[in-house]
């Protein structure tokens, strides 16, 4: 994956848990490792306030349940986790981060066919997560009917 960050400009290949960088223009790349969690193949999901955002899982040897969110904030080079809302034990398929109206948003997919949006009101802060909406089976159900 490559970001582009404005000023000054940067480009960044994350491989794993492993992040590689340059400032473009230069011909140096760093490397830093993201060493407590595994970032899973495919795109970051979400970019937000100059952080790129992905849900992750922890290696074998970290403790720690399920899911994470983690977060590389571009200017400062740096990873964070981010607590997830609860809502839950998850899988990788079924928990995808977007942004709504500037905020950082859970989009939860459940087995039984309902769809729960997590919205983070307070950026950084886990007690901020509110399910704003919650799509049962039922409307795509009348929608199919259509």
């Amino acid at each position: 994956m490559d970001i582009i960050n404005k000023n000054p400009h940067k480009q960044i290949h994350v491989y794993s848990c492993v992040q590689v960088l340059t400032t473009l223009g230069s011909n140096a790349w760093r490397s830093s490792v993201c060493v407590l969690w595994k970032l899973e193949q495919g795109p970051a999901e979400a970019l937000l306030n100059g952080a790129v955002h992905w849900v992750t899982t922890r290696h074998k040897h970290q403790p720690g349940p399920g899911l994470h969110i983690v977060s590389f904030d571009v200017a400062e080079e740096k990873f964070k986790e981010i607590e997830r809302p609860g809502c839950g034990s998850l899988d990788i398929c079924n928990f995808h981060l977007v942004v709504i109206y500037g905020c950082l948003s859970a989009v939860v997919c459940h087995d039984r066919g309902q769809i729960d949006i997590w919205v983070m009101k307070e950026y950084g802060v886990k007690e901020s997560w509110t399910k704003e909406y919650v799509i049962r089976d039922r409307l795509f159900r009348s929608l199919s009917q259509r």
